[in-house]
């Protein structure tokens, strides 16, 4: 997981709901390496409630230390939407061997596929609960699941299960942790003091399947997006920092009754459960998908990321490069794009007849710390910065802006 100072193991819950944070101690694979102490840990309320397996999960936190390398699995939100029923498993665990412990793998099928659950058949013992439940997925090591339930003792005629590692169980982590972003708009700036009106935002609007440019902010027109981790490699991968997101549209609050419209014949709306954003920039459309699809997830880049010993920025402060990376037919990376934005085509006309909205979305080839920051032709006093005449209208850095 993408955070700042901490490695975030994932575990089971009822590891954890009874355990006090003085008395946790991590070790690492290595005999020579004393344990260290964790720095925190979580566990989901609605386990410490219900005790449902669904709900059997929770986090332990350690600080990082470069002197102690880390050796950890990937994770792909995307597989919690697939059904991986007959896929290969394996689950890692401890057990006892000469007065100590020894990492044993067990490998088996996944035998059955619910959205917050897996089963499979494999055999599992004391002390492999919490345990990942691993596929391989882009050559990386993947964890799918979290096992709690073995087939060991009384329990030996059940298949093994694990809790699924799908969007709620990444949502709550990262509210736990402070991860991500929850209900920001998409906002083109480099720049905290240009008036709103002179913004430009990406949204969707509801007589469009695709997203479009909107020049200034209303909150009544405006569309807001929770940001999560979606996809991280092992630490032996080749890239092990390669992180990406996935976007998804935040719901929207219900208006007080008196600011509800009269009812009447209701317009043409988007299916609720298209919700997550694919970013198609092959075809430079960004639209909404109900399945989680591998253009979903895209690379945030912070542009000018503060260096060590400098004061950390707010979220609402960073800009960050939205881009994607280009396979050819062998899944061989080939270039980078990158989002940007325009408003060339608004006219002031458009203004005084209130339509502020222009389909100018497009990608381009991703060339690091480049940023543009576009004139908009009918705000000729809005600031931009300079750049070749084919790209003064672009915008590429963008923030996510709480409103």
């Amino acid at each position: 997981m993408p955070h700042p100072t901490d490695h975030v193991i994932l575990t089971a819950g009822h590891n954890l709901i009874r355990v006090k944070l003085d008395d946790l101690e991590i070790c690492s694979g290595c005999p020579n390496s004393p344990p260290v102490k964790a720095s925190a840990l979580y566990f989901s309320a609605a386990y410490e409630k219900r005790q449902q397996e669904v709900d059997d999960y929770g986090v332990i936190l350690v600080k990082k230390d470069p002197s102690r390398p880390y050796r950890g699995f990937g994770f792909a939100l995307k597989r919690s939407h697939d059904d991986l029923v007959h896929n290969a498993l394996v689950v890692y665990g401890l057990t006892e061997f000469a007065n100590s412990y020894k990492l044993t793998a067990s490998y088996g099928t996944c035998v059955d596929c619910m959205p917050d659950q897996l089963e499979y058949a494999l055999s599992t013992r004391k002390g492999f609960s919490g345990s990942p439940v691993v596929m391989p997925y882009k050559d990386n090591e993947t964890a799918v699941a979290i096992q709690w339930h073995s087939n060991y003792g009384h329990n030996s005629n059940d298949a093994p299960r694990g809790t699924r590692i799908n969007e709620k169980v990444i949502d709550e982590i990262c509210r736990w942790l402070n991860i991500g972003f929850f209900s920001k708009t998409i906002q083109a700036s480099i720049t905290n003091k240009i008036p709103l009106d002179q913004r430009l935002y990406l949204v969707f609007i509801e007589d469009s399947d695709h997203a479009v440019v909107r020049l200034g902010y209303d909150e009544k027109q405006i569309t807001k997006f929770d940001i999560l981790p979606a996809y991280a490699p092992s630490s032996n991968s080749d890239f092990p920092n390669d992180f990406r997101y996935a976007f998804r549209l935040s719901p929207k609050p219900e208006p007080p009754p008196e600011e509800r419209p009269p009812k009447r014949r209701p317009p043409k709306k988007r299916p609720p459960e298209e919700r997550w954003v694919l970013w198609n920039a092959d075809r430079h459309v960004v639209s909404l998908t109900s399945q989680l699809r591998s253009f979903c997830a895209a690379t945030l880049l912070e542009f000018k990321a503060p260096k060590p010993g400098q004061r950390e920025m707010k979220p609402d402060q960073k800009f960050y490069y939205i881009h994607l990376e280009m396979t050819n037919h062998q899944g061989e990376s080939t270039e980078l794009r990158e989002l940007r934005l325009r408003a060339a085509d608004l006219t002031a006309g458009d203004l005084r007849m209130k339509t502020f909205e222009t389909p100018e979305v497009f990608f381009a080839r991703h060339k690091r710390g480049k940023y543009l920051f576009g004139k908009i032709p009918c705000m000729p006093g809005a600031p931009s910065k300079p750049a070749p005449a084919r790209e003064e209208l672009d915008f590429n850095l963008f923030r996510f802006f709480s409103g």
